[in-house]
């Protein structure tokens, strides 16, 4: 590869096997340049070096600038120390690095990925500007299909992590590589790991053997992992909804000793990712109980209100530390979102505690932050149960619930106007025109409600008209 730099400008060129720099009297030979701070210091001309090079063994992706318009770091003889790239508007046009995926060596596809993948976070930013860097991750993702790079599959594996891990999203690539190797390849480094399944959890990745690869090689790194890996990890495996056993355990022992260095987010996100998967693990959560009571002062009503969830879904009823949440709760329910009010509230009805206080404010920030009309038909639901479970009647509350019914009841399934219709009857609650809009609404869907149901909602009719 040859690149010739012509007045500031860059003009590529493919031919003869050195890197020619006209204007800074230098020539480089390709299988030297610029490996060799030595080699490169021996040919420089008694001033700092110009040349700049992004894919160090093969020059697919270089820029020329004057020494004014470079940061140089003279660290070496006259051989600039780590690129730093200027901003895309002060770039020249770059290199096309392939038009096709077809006419692209597979070798120096690989290098050019290893070359960038080695470049500092920043460098990589900078550099990624354009469809280049796009390209060729759509290039080497096309030639891994084809089977033409079988041999290096684990390389560009672990080069597209590290992209990611810098802000460049080479997350496909990565599944890709695990696809096509059939479990042969391995994530071989712990921060990889914890890397790739945060990736892959927020793309949803469903391919089994790729969720396969991550959880032997999860499991193989957990000791060289650190108590925040660990949580990403366990977040990331409760998104993909992978149910490993021994993942879980291993990663539930690692934890239980090192929550101290769990920040208060971390704890309610650890708690909620092993209460997602249905784990539970009565040892780890008395330690995130423990934990949590020590600095319940420093979690933000989300966090509240995720560890508390993640208690009542468990079915772990811990008084004191839910008592503890919902007295913190209180201090600032006032900017509480429309989520975090109903898990506060749906939390202590499914363990069965009463906290007039506590649901009274709740009642009383939804009413006011006119909560009923963002949530979910079927939120709402859960909503008034709550309120149904834990016998607290909240007339603006219910109010607001009922009218929300009459106007948009068609949103409502026929087991959600069963729970609204229960709710009201519980608590008392006499709306006739509420009565009458969940009566319409179940005849037009009659055929979907089943023998129980329609008992049930008959009971609620019956017990509300009292």
């Amino acid at each position: 590869a040859q690149a010739a730099f012509v007045s500031g400008g860059l003009l590529p060129a493919i031919a003869g096997d050195d890197v020619a720099m006209t204007r800074s009297r230098c020539a480089v030979p390709h299988h030297a340049a610029p490996h060799s701070r030595q080699y490169a210091s021996k040919h420089s001309v008694g001033r700092p070096s110009i040349f700049k090079s992004l894919c160090l063994s093969c020059c697919i992706y270089c820029w020329w600038q004057s020494s004014t318009d470079v940061r140089d770091d003279t660290s070496g003889a006259g051989f600039p120390g780590p690129l730093v790239l200027l901003p895309p508007r002060r770039m020249p046009e770059k290199v096309k690095v392939v038009e096709s995926h077809a006419v692209l060596r597979p070798d120096l596809a690989v290098t050019c990925l290893s070359s960038w993948a080695a470049l500092k976070r920043e460098e990589a930013l900078y550099s990624s500007q354009g469809r280049s860097l796009r390209k060729l991750l759509g290039a080497l993702e096309a030639l891994v299909a084809e089977g033409r790079l079988d041999d290096h599959l684990q390389n560009i594996a672990s080069c597209a992590i590290r992209l990611t891990a810098k802000g460049l999203d080479a997350t496909s690539l990565t599944r890709r590589c695990l696809q096509a190797s059939k479990g042969k390849v391995a994530v071989v480094d712990g921060r990889d790991v914890v890397t790739l399944a945060w990736n892959l959890a927020k793309s949803r990745e469903r391919d089994a053997a790729v969720l396969r690869t991550l959880a032997e090689s999860a499991r193989k790194h957990i000791n060289s992992t650190n108590a925040a890996g660990l949580t990403k990890l366990a977040w990331s495996f409760a998104l993909l909804e992978v149910k490993d056993s021994n993942l879980l355990d291993a990663i539930s022992k690692a934890l239980q000793s090192r929550l101290t260095e769990l920040s208060p987010w971390r704890l309610a996100r650890c708690a909620w990712s092993f209460a997602r998967l249905q784990r539970k693990d009565i040892d780890l959560f008395d330690a995130i109980a423990q934990q949590s009571l020590t600095t319940i002062s420093s979690f933000s009503l989300e966090s509240l209100s995720r560890l508390a969830w993640a208690f009542a879904t468990l079915g772990i009823e811990n008084r004191v530390l839910l008592h503890t949440i919902g007295k913190q709760a209180m201090t600032n329910l006032d900017q509480a979102k429309p989520q975090e009010l109903l898990n506060i509230a749906w939390s202590f009805a499914v363990l069965g505690l009463g906290e007039p206080d506590l649901f009274h404010a709740v009642a009383r920030t939804a009413t006011k932050q006119q909560v009923v009309r963002a949530l979910s038909p079927r939120s709402l639901c859960k909503l008034a149960w709550s309120f149904a479970k834990t016998e607290c009647l909240e007339v603006d509350l219910f109010s607001e619930i009922g009218m929300r019914v009459i106007q948009s009841r068609a949103a409502f399934e026929p087991s959600m106007l069963i729970n609204l219709a229960w709710s009201f009857a519980v608590l008392g609650v006499n709306n006739s025109e509420f009565l009458e809009a969940v009566g319409e609404e179940s005849m037009t869907k009659l055929s979907d409600f089943s023998p129980q149901e329609l008992s049930n909602l008959m009971w609620a009719f019956a017990s509300a008209q009292r």
